[in-house]
Formats: C-alpha cells, sequence, structure tokens
C-alpha cells in the first residue's frame, strides 16, 4: 500500500514536471518566432518595398523628384521631368533589385523592362529576377531610372 502511495506521488510529480517543460518550451517557441519576426521586419528590403509601393507603382514623380532634390533647369517648365518619367515608364514593367551595401547603406536599383522582353526570356510577364547579372546573362535589357538608398536607423527596434 505504501509502495503504491509512492508510485501515485512519483507519477504525480512527474507529470507536473512534464506539464512545465512542455509549457516552458511553448513560451519559448512563442518569444523566440517574436523575436525572429521582429529581425525580419527589420531587414531593408522591407523598407524598400515600401517605399517602392508608396512612390513607385502610385507613380508620384513629383514627389520622387523634389525628395531626390532635383532642380529644374533654365529652360524646363513645372512638369517636364515629371512628364518625362511617366513617358518612360508607360507600358512598362518597373521592379527593383539589390545593388549592393557598403557602410550600413544598402542600395536597391529600380528599373523599367519591356514585358515583350520578358516573354521572350521564357519567364512570365511581370516577374524580374533580384540580380542585375541575370537579366544580362538572359539578355533582358533594362532601364534603371532610381536607385533607393536605405540606411541603418539609430532609432532600436522591439527587440534592441
Amino acid at each position: 500500500m505504501i509502495r503504491a502511495q509512492r508510485n501515485a506521488s512519483f507519477w504525480k510529480a512527474y507529470a507536473v514536471f512534464v506539464m512545465l517543460l512542455v509549457t516552458f518550451a511553448i513560451i519559448g517557441a512563442g518569444v523566440l518566432l517574436s523575436w525572429l519576426d521582429a529581425f525580419e521586419q527589420s531587414q531593408p528590403i522591407h523598407s524598400v518595398k515600401a517605399i517602392f509601393n508608396e512612390y513607385f507603382v502610385a507613380e508620384n514623380w513629383q514627389e520622387i523628384l523634389s525628395l531626390s532634390g532635383y532642380e529644374m533647369g533654365p529652360l524646363e517648365r513645372e512638369g517636364d521631368a515629371a512628364a518625362a518619367l511617366s513617358a518612360l515608364k508607360k507600358d512598362k514593367v518597373m521592379s527593383y533589385y539589390s545593388a549592393g551595401a557598403t557602410d550600413g547603406a544598402h542600395k536597391y536599383n529600380v528599373v523599367l523592362v519591356d514585358p515583350e522582353a520578358l516573354a521572350e526570356s521564357e519567364q512570365a510577364v511581370g516577374e524580374i529576377k533580384d540580380a542585375t547579372a541575370e537579366m544580362e546573362v538572359k539578355g533582358i535589357p533594362s532601364t534603371k531610372i532610381a536607385t533607393i538608398t536605405v540606411t541603418k536607423s539609430s532609432e532600436p527596434g522591439k527587440w534592441g
């Protein structure tokens, strides 16, 4: 009888230990996943995607020119540069790719590609690889219209 009670108390303690272990494992996994998500969101590609969508996909040419510090020439009228960019973009697929990083600054080139050139290269229309070397190897002509430079922020993230 005493042995049966001892065995029962052992199994109760063992069950509590296993439940605590599983609980800590679940909490630890949640913290780890949260930290990994915060780390992923701190990568520069997410900032570049937001900038690309806000300015280039929405075709806010005038705002792009003002943010880039563009100054009108003496023979240029207001809106000529924006109209030129709009005409350059017409009927072309726009994308961006990483152009490398130096001293905490990541650069991404914004390019225009003719959809017919994409179709000829046996890629789905609208799909552009994230490497200029691949576009050159496949012979896809592209026009670079901008470079987005993202620098490291001094503000700490969610996890520092």
